[in-house]
């Protein structure tokens, strides 16, 4: 964490450069609760979370239980497009 404000742009660059500089030994994973918000992160590193297989069930089960998103305030698993294009019609 930067101690002087003037400096934030430094530390987060120094941040996203030493983040690329370590993807050549990522596996790829990701841990939910240090993802961020999914304009930032994408939908791709939430997905990444949770592996194929669980993301679809998680998705099955929005469109099932929370079809208007509510709960969407967090790592975000929005119902499928199908859901969200019969919602809006």
């Amino acid at each position: 964490m930067c101690a002087d404000v003037a400096e934030a742009a430094k530390c987060t660059r120094w941040a996203r450069e030493f983040w690329n500089a370590m993807q050549a030994w990522s596996t790829g994973g990701v841990y939910v609760n240090y993802l961020g918000r999914e304009v930032d992160e994408g939908v791709g590193r939430i997905e990444a979370a949770y592996g194929p297989e669980k993301y679809a069930r998680l998705i099955a089960l929005n469109n099932k239980y929370d079809p208007a998103n509510l709960f969407r305030l967090n790592q975000n698993i929005g119902p499928s497009q199908a859901t969200s294009v019969a919602r809006s019609a």
